[in-house]
């Protein structure tokens, strides 16, 4: 057995002759960068007692418990299993390890049965054009979903060419309430506070263009959730050491805040 370990993320880019620096982690046929860093090129991972594979292609999960490893070779190398009832098949929908571990019927049994927010991928973004680079920019917020990961997350994407250390500046606003299936709510929020005056942005170089935040990042189903995000940036024309006035120097300028939500929260 190999001592060094390939991930499915750097194996993707190898084999596809993609240039690792302009190389986006979304574009990815598993767009999460926590899973393709771990999965093995043949899109596999244990987490004991099971061994998963992961099909993007028909967005499904496959599961074989360890005690059944002599089909290994069968997970690897098929993605029908009719005849292999020890290997089974779930979308990227299901909640697989509650299934699995029959979380289900223990939560209905102590009076907990909510359900998982209907939706998946549910998603809102805004992009525009940065005439003194010659340049876009782009900002995402997203609830994914992989069976055994959920993920809500903020994206800000500088779209360059520059790979010199020229810097541009920014930082994210958010206000986040996600309740985690038969748990408490959870509140997340970060504020500028007076926009009117100048303050520290977080510094991030051009060759680092793509800035993920994770507000929510777990293997249990959200049943309910309301996200808003916005960023403030800075364009290298416009920069001022680490700090960045909010009324003059904006790439990108405040806006209607980004909204996902599993109800009427955004209305």
């Amino acid at each position: 057995m190999d001592s060094l370990f390939t991930s499915y993320r750097t194996s993707y880019v190898l084999e596809n002759s993609l240039d690792p620096i302009k190389f986006d982690i979304d574009d990815l046929p598993i767009p999460d960068e926590n899973l393709s860093t771990l999965l093995n090129p043949d899109r596999i991972i244990q987490i004991n007692p099971w061994i998963f594979k992961f099909e993007p292609a028909t967005e499904q999960i496959f599961a074989l418990h360890s005690d059944d490893i002599n089909l290994l070779s069968v997970l690897k190398e098929n993605n029908e299993f009719n005849d292999f009832p020890e290997i089974r098949t779930f979308s990227y929908d299901d909640e697989v390890f509650a299934i699995l571990n029959q979380e289900a019927e223990v939560n209905a049994i102590f009076g907990c049965n909510e359900k998982k927010a209907s939706g998946r991928n549910d998603k809102d973004n805004k992009n525009d054009y940065d005439p003194c680079n010659d340049n876009d920019w782009d900002l995402r917020l997203e609830y994914d979903r992989f069976g055994i990961k959920e993920s809500v997350w903020i994206r800000f994407k500088y779209n360059t060419n520059n790979h010199s250390d020229d810097r541009t500046l920014f930082d994210f606003n958010y206000d986040a309430e996600m309740t985690p299936k038969c748990e408490d709510k959870i509140k997340k929020d970060r504020f500028w506070g007076d926009q009117s005056k100048c303050s520290p942005l977080i510094q991030m170089h051009y060759r680092d263009n793509n800035h993920k935040l994770r507000l929510y990042n777990e293997s249990r189903a959200l049943s309910g959730y309301t996200v808003r995000g916005k960023v403030r940036a800075v364009s290298r024309c416009s920069y001022y050491g680490n700090r960045a006035c909010h009324t003059s120097g904006l790439l990108v300028p405040t806006i209607t805040p980004l909204c996902i939500s599993s109800g009427d929260g955004c209305d």
